[in-house]
């Protein structure tokens, strides 16, 4: 791949969401934020923090 090209095509892109970036309540460690999916949309959101292994254990949408 030449340096001109790029992987990524801007114009193919439909719509892009925002990534709110929250620090760890124990390490101050940037933590991962999961949505998990059903039939009707977003259920769940799960808070997990790789660098100690803390969780907010999923909290349910409602």
């Amino acid at each position: 791949m030449n340096q001109s090209s790029s992987y990524f095509n801007i114009n193919n892109v439909l719509s892009v969401k925002p990534i709110d970036i929250e620090a760890c309540p124990n390490c101050d460690e940037p933590i991962e934020a999961t949505d998990l999916y059903a039939d009707g949309g977003a259920v769940a959101n799960v808070k997990h923090c790789a660098g100690c292994g803390w969780s907010n254990g999923g909290q349910i949408n409602k």
